[in-house]
C-alpha cells in the first residue's frame, strides 16, 4: 500500500507497551515518542528536571496514547518513589529504541543489562 502525505502526516501513535510499577499499584501505558521527544534524550536532565521525570512526561500515556502529564505535574512527580518513576523512565527508553536491548540489537557489543551489568539505562534508586 502507498502512502500519501495526509495518510502518514494523520498517524496517530499507539502505546508501544506496558510497564508494572508496584508502588503505584499497577501498570503504566508507555506512548510511542514523537521525533521532537525522542530528540530530548541528548539533553535529558539539563533543564533541571530529573531524567527519569521528564520521561515521564513524556511517555506515560492511557491506553489509547493520551499523555498522561504535562510539564504543569513536573513538580508532583519529583514527588514520587523514585524506584517507580526509575521503572517508567526505563521503559520509556527501552519501548522508544534507546534502551540496553536496542544497544544489543544495534551491536554495541555490551550484553542485554549493559556494560555495568545493570538492566537500567538511568541510575538505579536502590541504596
Amino acid at each position: 500500500m502507498s502512502l500519501n502525505r495526509e495518510a502518514i502526516l494523520g498517524y496517530v501513535g499507539k502505546p508501544k507497551g506496558d510497564v508494572d510499577v508496584p508502588e503505584f499499584g499497577g501498570k503504566v501505558f508507555i506512548a510511542e515518542l514523537t521525533v521532537d521527544e525522542a530528540d530530548q534524550f541528548r539533553t535529558l536532565g539539563e533543564d533541571g528536571v530529573p531524567a527519569n521525570v521528564r520521561l515521564a512526561v513524556m511517555g506515560a500515556c492511557d491506553a489509547k496514547g493520551a499523555r498522561l502529564f504535562t510539564d504543569a505535574d513536573i513538580p508532583a512527580l519529583r514527588k514520587l518513589p523514585a524506584r517507580a518513576m526509575t521503572a517508567i523512565g526505563n521503559a520509556v527508553l527501552k519501548m522508544n529504541g534507546a534502551g540496553p536491548a536496542e544497544e544489543e540489537k544495534n551491536g554495541s557489543g555490551e550484553t542485554e543489562a549493559g556494560a555495568s551489568g545493570s538492566a537500567s539505562p538511568l541510575p538505579s534508586a536502590e541504596a
